[in-house]
């Protein structure tokens, strides 16, 4: 830029009083300043604002700092670093750098402010090796953080993640970094630790916690103290037989030599009683052979979202040779954006898209009746009325079926203790007994 003054320039005094009246104007910025060095105290009753002659860009705040606009999908930009200093043969000097990204799709298909991450990353100088990302915060409140997190409070979140960190999507996520068997996930002082486990899953039902397996000793959980549950008794999954029907909470059933349920008195070798509300179920491996199911989708909705068309420009100051003007002054331009309609799921795209899980709730669901949950031990309802505490519940025929009938102890052959499901130790408000299964 040519210099303002000259040796024999004719106009000082005008160029002197320009100047003032651009300061008394104010906002005291007339006069771009560079370089330097500042010392003592900055004091200031205004805002840091980012301004842009002319309309503001899109994104700009009163105070603020902005990365590049972004072109699409989560490439980070640098907003601000803070730096570090280094310590002598311990460590390089080095930045922790803030970015921010957008373009995330969210489950719902939409492009708001519940797409935007800040994150946060490590530098030194001295290699210029930047670290992955450290912490990731999302618009929709998502916590995600590598390594420890520690904290003497408490910590509220809708999720946490620790560890490797992924594109971060809805689920709540826990993981320590070293994910051999065995290392630590989670450990909550003085209540539980979480260890990582490589053995399967438990059953594709559902559920409200799924437990992996250790298969170096095959358990799921250790537990010093008790295991409360509000069942009563304990019942194992049994398959039933091809001809068996729907067998009803507290019936009596019987056990075929095949190992299957049976309501066929002639095909019975033992029997026993349908679970009413256990506290633990055994052999829940009847679902095993279809494996995990599918994820689940949601619909993608009618949206808009904003295309990028023309960045913005930085003004361009004019460039003079003394008086005479050799470039003009090019004014800001802001950004440019266009809204840009995008369709969601048609019927028939939602209905490939869901199809997968619907065939595994179908398949689960008609491989589910063919087992039912009997009652091995513990408080069990039983379906036969008119019975007092103290008797014995014993099967008998009815017609080609099975059905039962109370008898006192005194009057039972071997054979038909044998055969009891249990003895009645109460009568339940709809005058069914209650029995203590009795372990065959």
């Amino acid at each position: 830029m040519a210099d303002k003054f000259y040796d024999g320039m004719p106009n000082v005094n005008e160029k002197l009083n320009e100047m003032d009246r651009a300061f008394a104007a104010g906002p005291y910025n007339a006069l771009p300043l560079t370089g330097g060095n500042l010392s003592g105290p900055i004091v200031s009753f205004s805002s840091v604002a980012f301004v842009t002659p002319g309309a503001p860009a899109p994104g700009d705040a009163p105070t603020m700092l902005r990365g590049a606009a972004h072109q699409g999908g989560i490439s980070p930009s640098l907003v601000a670093a803070l730096g570090v200093g280094g310590t002598n043969g311990l460590s390089y000097q080095g930045q922790f750098r803030w970015y921010t990204s957008s373009g995330r799709s969210t489950s719902n298909g939409t492009y708001t402010y519940v797409s935007y991450d800040l994150r946060l990353r490590a530098i030194d100088v001295q290699s210029n090796l930047e670290s992955a990302d450290l912490m990731v915060i999302s618009g929709a409140g998502d916590l995600a953080v590598r390594g420890t997190l520690s904290s003497s409070a408490r910590i509220v979140s809708s999720a946490i993640q620790v560890g490797p960190i992924p594109a971060m999507g809805s689920e709540s996520i826990i993981g320590g970094i070293d994910q051999s068997q065995g290392k630590t996930n989670l450990r909550i002082p003085n209540s539980t630790t979480f260890y990582v486990s490589a053995g399967a899953m438990g059953s594709a039902s559902a559920c409200s916690v799924s437990v992996n397996a250790s298969t170096n000793t095959g358990r799921s959980i250790n537990a010093s103290g008790t295991i409360n549950a509000g069942g009563a008794d304990y019942a194992e999954y049994i398959f039933k037989s091809p001809a068996c029907g729907i067998v009803a909470a507290g019936q009596l059933i019987g056990i075929g030599a095949d190992g299957k349920l049976t309501d066929r008195w002639a095909d019975a070798i033992s029997f026993a009683v349908k679970s009413t509300d256990p506290c633990m179920v055994g052999g829940d491996k009847w679902s095993q052979q279809l494996g995990q199911r599918p994820a689940s989708v949601t619909r993608t909705v009618d949206r808009v979202e904003s295309q990028l068309v023309s960045e913005a420009q930085p003004a361009v100051e004019a460039i003079y040779d003394g008086l005479t003007l050799l470039t003009p002054a090019i004014p800001a331009k802001a950004a440019v954006y266009r809204e840009v309609p995008l369709a969601g799921d048609t019927d028939e795209e939602w209905a490939v898209r869901q199809a997968p899980g619907l065939a595994f709730d179908a398949a689960l669901e008609a491989l589910r009746q063919t087992v039912d949950r009997i009652a091995f031990a513990g408080q069990v309802p039983c379906n036969v009325l008119g019975a007092t505490s103290g008797q014995f519940i014993l099967p008998v025929q009815q017609g080609e079926g099975i059905a039962g009938i109370a008898i006192n102890e005194e009057d039972m052959t071997l054979q038909q203790y044998l055969r009891a499901i249990g003895k009645v130790i109460a009568i339940e408000e709809d005058g069914r007994a209650r029995v203590i299964v009795k372990v065959a």
